[in-house]
């Protein structure tokens, strides 16, 4: 296998499974040196307690 089908192989396995986030390849002198992935997680939060209170006391 040659260098340059690793390196693809590498930055698409990098790429699976991404679905919020960034894939980072740095170049130096023509070469890839670093491949960075941010995966960013995104979660959705329950309503406190006292947001809750004050909706139901706005629908009466």
């Amino acid at each position: 296998m040659k260098t340059s089908d690793v390196l693809v192989e590498h930055i698409v396995n990098t790429l699976k499974d991404l679905r919020y986030g960034y894939v980072v390849i740095t170049v130096h002198d023509s070469r890839v040196v670093q491949i960075d992935r941010t995966e960013k997680h995104r979660l959705t939060v329950p309503p406190s307690h006292s947001e809750r209170q004050s909706g139901r006391d706005n629908g009466k």
